[in-house]
């Protein structure tokens, strides 16, 4: 897992702008050390594939540092599944709940379900 965390590092490094969806988990330059840790662990268990996890995150937050350097747009849509299918321990996911805290979007919203206009006028019977 180490080697493809710094495999795709010179990719993110050249990227100038990010479209990305996720449904289903967060996007690994999105994800928090315990998030991380929690998912790798598990797909290293899962493929039966050596563990270096540790180095796998350790690469992954370097990688990540890109977050903060200037001159780079992300559009993102993240659906709400992503906050409640459940990787990792409560800290590990409450700090990914906690991350717009730490960097706000500045061209969007975090916002969770919003009703459709008439969905009142249909109830469920």
């Amino acid at each position: 897992m180490r080697r493809l965390q710094e495999a795709r590092g010179s990719l993110y490094e050249r990227t100038r702008q990010f479209e990305v969806y996720m449904s289903t988990v967060a996007r690994g330059f999105l994800q928090v050390p315990g998030y991380a840790t929690a998912l790798m662990s598990s797909i290293t268990a899962f493929q039966d594939t050596p563990d270096d996890v540790a180095e796998a995150i350790r690469a992954r937050m370097s990688r990540n540092r890109m977050l903060n350097s200037e001159g780079r747009r992300f559009t993102l849509l993240i659906e709400e599944s992503v906050l409640r299918y459940r990787v990792g321990d409560d800290e590990a996911v409450t700090d990914l709940i906690l991350l717009p805290a730490h960097g706000p979007p500045r061209d969007g919203t975090w916002a969770g379900h919003s009703p459709s206009a008439g969905d009142e006028a249909h109830p469920a019977w």
